[in-house]
């Protein structure tokens, strides 16, 4: 788990605390983490939107911070996408025919019998 991550968790402590500005800081170190490690970002953007919709649910969240936290993590995600366009999508590519693989790293069993 990279640094960012644990200030993205600090910071989300902070805004459970009533400091909602610190909701919209927390996207900066979560989208840097995006770029650091793909596989592990699908959970934490999933905490972070979950937190900031049971907030805005239940109104502990003006939807300016809000919007401003989804928009900063948006910005950040922009490289990555723009990146996959570029070389057409290859990493995308390389996961689709790894999940294919009977014997990849997604099979069921990678031990011969």
């Amino acid at each position: 788990m990279s640094f960012s991550v644990f200030i993205a968790i600090i910071l989300l402590c902070d805004f459970l605390d009533g400091k909602q500005v610190k909701y919209a800081l927390a996207g900066i170190p979560i989208g840097l983490f995006i770029h650091t490690d793909i596989a592990s970002s699908v959970p934490i953007i999933l905490v972070y939107l979950s937190i900031g919709i049971y907030s805005l649910v239940y109104k502990r969240i003006s939807p300016k911070y809000f919007f401003y936290g989804l928009s900063i993590l948006f910005l950040s995600v922009t490289p990555h996408v723009l990146s996959e366009f570029q070389t057409n999508f290859s990493q995308f590519h390389v996961l689709l025919k790894e999940i294919s693989n009977p014997r990849g790293s997604f099979a069921h069993s990678q031990i011969p019998k």
